[in-house]
């Protein structure tokens, strides 16, 4: 993990299933919190498990718990369409 405004490198270093991808992909949705207009590069070892780090972060995003605490962040279009698909699937 890099932050490209202060130049500075993370180094997440955990033996297997210690969390790892949890705690980059809760780092990456703080990050687009606080800079929406960040670009983020996620890196795995299979592209298989990239988009699967990538659907986790825009589930932390869209999520009710994030629209509570961030309302102003949430795109409101994609609320209206998120909340039309909810309905449509009952």
């Amino acid at each position: 993990m890099s932050s490209e405004k202060s130049g500075s490198h993370l180094l997440l270093l955990l033996p297997r299933d210690h969390g790892k991808s949890w705690a980059a992909g809760m780092y990456a949705a703080w990050e687009i919190t606080r800079n929406p207009a960040i670009r983020i590069l996620y890196i795995s070892s299979t592209s298989s498990l990239a988009v699967k780090q990538n659907s986790f972060i825009k589930d932390i995003l869209t999520s009710d718990n994030y629209r509570l605490y961030w309302p102003e962040m949430v795109h409101q279009k994609k609320l209206r369409e998120r909340s039309g698909q909810n309905e449509k699937s009952r």
